[in-house]
């Protein structure tokens, strides 16, 4: 292991040691999140008295709960990053970038009437604002390597991502049934992991001398969500994973070579 780790330093020191120049990027498009196995869990009552909250969990006896698959759909984000890129030998190169990189989805979780709802809704007939998730992220590609072939050019390698903000906290809601009664709703909202990672494969195409057009992928190899709050609808407690997919179109700008 030491061998091999001081070989590695030898390369990489060999490799910057030969690197022709600096280059300083600027990159923002949009993005599209890819998420599935969302398990979704409510709680409902149909009388008179409301629950507080802090019982929810706890499994209080005074209301039932459901849990189902629910639909997903994806929706639009943004990125925008500096990037720091070292010009190697023979069109290739090695980035560094970080910037922010804001990630959305949304899901919703229907009712059938037997399951102690009066009639066939969803969480979003309720709220339509019900499953919006809107995550933003400190995200950084290190060490992403790129081959150039004339305009065209490939890049790949890890990509970090780290949790700045999250949007929300699970609700309770009140329905009006149509036979007068009211059935009060609680969903609970899942707390995301701090810390993402995974590999990012990149396309760019060279517009103009300083621009560029950039398509690239992520994909995550740890769940979207923190261990256990994600668990699957079988009746199993097993903690089911999310893995995020992430596809993003936009643009590159070399802002100068030093």
């Amino acid at each position: 292991m030491k061998k091999f780790f001081t070989t590695a330093l030898m390369l990489i020191t060999a490799i910057f040691c030969n690197a022709q120049n600096w280059e300083l990027k600027v990159n923002a498009g949009g993005n599209t999140t890819f998420v599935k196995d969302i398990m979704g869990k409510v709680f409902y009552r149909t009388d008179d008295g409301k629950f507080p909250w802090e019982d929810i969990d706890a499994g209080s006896p005074v209301f039932g709960q459901f849990a189902t698959q629910a639909g997903v759909s994806n929706e639009i984000g943004f990125y925008a990053n500096w990037e720091v890129v070292r010009h190697l030998r023979k069109r290739w190169s090695l980035s560094l970038s970080a910037g922010i990189d804001r990630t959305n989805f949304t899901y919703d979780i229907f009712f059938q009437a037997e399951d102690g709802i009066r009639d066939t809704i969803s969480m979003k007939d309720i709220d339509e604002n019900f499953g919006d998730t809107k995550l933003l992220y400190l995200s950084s590609k290190f060490l992403n390597v790129t081959k150039s072939f004339s305009n065209l050019n490939i890049s790949a390698g890890p990509v970090l991502n780290f949790l700045l903000h999250d949007n929300g906290q699970g609700k309770i809601y009140s329905r009006q049934n149509a036979d007068n009664t009211v059935s009060y709703i609680a969903s609970p909202l899942y707390k995301p992991a701090k810390f993402l990672y995974g590999g990012n494969l990149a396309l760019g195409y060279k517009l103009a001398k300083p621009l560029e057009l950039k398509a690239g992928a992520q994909y995550f190899f740890n769940s979207i969500y923190k261990k256990g709050e994600n668990k699957s609808v079988d009746g199993s407690g097993k903690d089911v994973k999310v893995n995020p997919c992430q596809i993003d179109l936009g643009l590159s700008y070399s802002i100068m070579k030093f």
